[in-house]
């Protein structure tokens, strides 16, 4: 695996040199302009950072309209990578009695104009694509996705928003549509940022503390 890595990287920069040798030409240094705009992260991006960091959440589901909520409880911890490109959350929990994981990656397309990602879990095989949009707040984003219903087989319509409440608290809805039935909401979530406690002593670093790299306090008797 690492051999084919490296011959694979060793091609890209092949290309990249014989594509890039002639730098002056007009040419070359319109591609080298639209490659950096193209890969070059910005405020979208920096956007995404708000939700880094460990969050408690509590959430309720609906299987169908009418239905009690299922009510549970659970933990998200969300970090940027790929040079703050991209916005990974891992989740635990429990979803109807049993243990639950999920991770999810969002990033902001700059060539679609979009934000861009995917979801999966335990509790599935498929994995799950969405886009989204910002409103003119840019407090509220809303994702939209066409997923297989399990049941049938058939497509379903997803429509999820996410809304910024404060600095430490955001909201996340999911609204289903399957065939010709109208719409109704699937589920509700509520995330608070997890502080550190009085008992734990957090990093200097913020960028540590946005990891969960805090250490506790051990009062000596």
């Amino acid at each position: 695996m690492k051999r084919y890595l490296a011959l694979i990287l060793i091609i890209i920069l092949a290309f990249a040199f014989n594509t890039f040798a002639d730098g002056n030409s007009a040419e070359n240094k319109l591609m080298m302009k639209k490659w950096m705009e193209y890969a070059t992260p910005g405020q979208f991006h920096k956007g995404l950072e708000y939700f880094t960091g460990k969050w408690t959440s509590t959430s309720k589901m609906w299987m169908k309209p009418g239905d009690k909520p299922i009510e549970s409880t659970g933990t998200d911890r969300a970090e940027m990578i790929m040079g703050g490109r991209f916005l990974v959350a891992h989740m635990s929990g429990s979803s109807m009695g049993k243990k639950f994981t999920g991770m999810s990656v969002v990033g902001f397309d700059n060539l679609k104009k979009k934000f861009v990602g995917y979801w999966l879990d335990s509790t599935a095989t498929s994995i799950f694509p969405f886009e989204g949009t910002l409103d003119k707040t840019g407090k509220i984003r809303t994702d939209t996705g066409v997923w297989d219903d399990f049941m049938t087989g058939s497509k379903q319509k997803v429509r999820m928003v996410t809304t910024i409440v404060d600095k430490d608290t955001y909201k996340f809805e999911m609204f289903m549509t399957t065939g010709n039935l109208p719409e109704f909401k699937s589920m509700e979530m509520i995330y608070s940022r997890t502080k550190c406690k009085s008992k734990e002593k957090c990093c200097k670093k913020k960028e540590a503390d946005k990891k969960g790299k805090c250490k506790k306090e051990h009062k000596h008797k």
